[in-house]
Protein backbone atom coordinates (compact mmCIF):
# COMPACT_ATOMS: atom_id res chain seq x y z
CA UNK A 1 0.00 0.00 0.00
CA UNK A 2 0.97 3.59 -0.52
CA UNK A 3 2.23 5.49 2.54
CA UNK A 4 -0.09 8.07 4.03
CA UNK A 5 0.34 11.60 2.79
CA UNK A 6 2.52 13.92 4.81
CA UNK A 7 6.10 13.77 5.96
CA UNK A 8 8.04 10.61 5.21
CA UNK A 9 9.74 8.95 8.13
CA UNK A 10 13.16 8.60 6.48
CA UNK A 11 14.32 5.23 7.80
CA UNK A 12 18.03 4.99 8.52
CA UNK A 13 18.43 1.29 9.32
CA UNK A 14 18.36 -0.92 12.40
CA UNK A 15 21.04 0.11 14.93
CA UNK A 16 20.42 -2.93 17.14
CA UNK A 17 18.27 -6.00 17.64
CA UNK A 18 17.35 -7.64 20.94
CA UNK A 19 17.45 -11.41 21.39
CA UNK A 20 16.04 -13.28 24.39
CA UNK A 21 18.28 -15.93 25.95
CA UNK A 22 18.04 -18.20 28.98
CA UNK A 23 21.77 -17.98 29.80
CA UNK A 24 23.99 -14.94 29.24
CA UNK A 25 27.24 -16.95 29.68
CA UNK A 26 26.15 -19.52 27.07
CA UNK A 27 25.11 -16.73 24.69
CA UNK A 28 28.45 -14.97 25.22
CA UNK A 29 30.36 -18.16 24.44
CA UNK A 30 28.40 -18.61 21.20
CA UNK A 31 28.34 -15.03 19.92
CA UNK A 32 31.84 -14.01 21.06
CA UNK A 33 33.83 -17.25 20.86
CA UNK A 34 32.15 -18.96 17.89
CA UNK A 35 30.83 -16.03 15.82
CA UNK A 36 33.60 -13.62 16.94
CA UNK A 37 31.32 -10.70 17.80
CA UNK A 38 32.99 -8.07 20.00
CA UNK A 39 31.66 -7.63 23.54
CA UNK A 40 30.60 -4.01 24.12
CA UNK A 41 28.74 -4.65 27.35
CA UNK A 42 30.59 -1.70 28.88
CA UNK A 43 28.15 0.45 26.84
CA UNK A 44 25.13 -1.25 28.46
CA UNK A 45 23.23 0.96 30.91
CA UNK A 46 23.82 -0.30 34.45
CA UNK A 47 20.19 0.45 35.36
CA UNK A 48 18.80 -2.42 33.25
CA UNK A 49 17.14 -4.87 35.68
CA UNK A 50 18.24 -8.07 33.93
CA UNK A 51 21.43 -9.77 32.78
CA UNK A 52 22.58 -9.33 29.21
CA UNK A 53 25.23 -8.28 26.72
CA UNK A 54 25.80 -5.67 24.03
CA UNK A 55 27.69 -7.22 21.11
CA UNK A 56 29.15 -5.52 18.03
CA UNK A 57 28.08 -7.00 14.70
CA UNK A 58 29.49 -4.80 11.93
CA UNK A 59 27.88 -1.37 12.24
CA UNK A 60 25.05 -2.71 14.40
CA UNK A 61 24.74 -4.22 17.85
CA UNK A 62 23.06 -7.40 19.06
CA UNK A 63 21.55 -6.91 22.52
CA UNK A 64 21.33 -10.14 24.50
CA UNK A 65 18.48 -10.05 27.04
CA UNK A 66 18.30 -12.74 29.72
CA UNK A 67 14.57 -12.70 30.39
CA UNK A 68 11.77 -15.28 30.65
CA UNK A 69 10.74 -16.58 27.24
CA UNK A 70 7.09 -15.71 26.50
CA UNK A 71 6.93 -18.34 23.72
CA UNK A 72 6.54 -22.13 23.87
CA UNK A 73 9.86 -23.85 24.58
CA UNK A 74 9.71 -26.46 21.84
CA UNK A 75 9.99 -25.66 18.15
CA UNK A 76 7.21 -28.13 17.31
CA UNK A 77 4.69 -26.08 19.31
CA UNK A 78 5.39 -22.85 17.41
CA UNK A 79 4.00 -21.76 14.04
CA UNK A 80 6.25 -22.80 11.19
CA UNK A 81 7.71 -25.68 13.25
CA UNK A 82 10.45 -23.48 14.71
CA UNK A 83 11.35 -21.58 11.53
CA UNK A 84 9.35 -18.56 12.68
CA UNK A 85 12.18 -17.05 14.76
CA UNK A 86 15.32 -15.90 12.98
CA UNK A 87 17.83 -13.13 12.62
CA UNK A 88 19.76 -12.63 9.38
CA UNK A 89 23.37 -11.44 9.43
CA UNK A 90 25.40 -10.11 6.52
CA UNK A 91 28.90 -11.61 6.35
CA UNK A 92 31.92 -11.23 4.09
CA UNK A 93 32.60 -14.97 3.95
CA UNK A 94 29.83 -17.51 4.44
CA UNK A 95 32.42 -20.30 4.30
CA UNK A 96 34.23 -19.01 7.40
CA UNK A 97 30.94 -18.75 9.34
CA UNK A 98 29.97 -22.27 8.28
CA UNK A 99 33.40 -23.53 9.36
CA UNK A 100 33.11 -21.80 12.77
CA UNK A 101 29.64 -23.29 13.36
CA UNK A 102 30.66 -26.77 12.25
CA UNK A 103 33.83 -26.72 14.38
CA UNK A 104 31.57 -26.26 17.44
CA UNK A 105 29.02 -28.78 16.11
CA UNK A 106 26.30 -26.09 15.95
CA UNK A 107 23.23 -27.04 13.94
CA UNK A 108 22.54 -24.46 11.24
CA UNK A 109 20.60 -23.85 8.06
CA UNK A 110 22.05 -22.16 5.01
CA UNK A 111 19.85 -20.30 2.62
Amino acid sequence: PEPRSGARLGWGGIPHVGLLVSSTPVAKAFYCDVLRMRDETDLRPIKLPFAGLFLRCGEQQVHILELPNPDPDTAGERPGNGYDRRTAYSVRSLASVKEALESEMCRHLLG
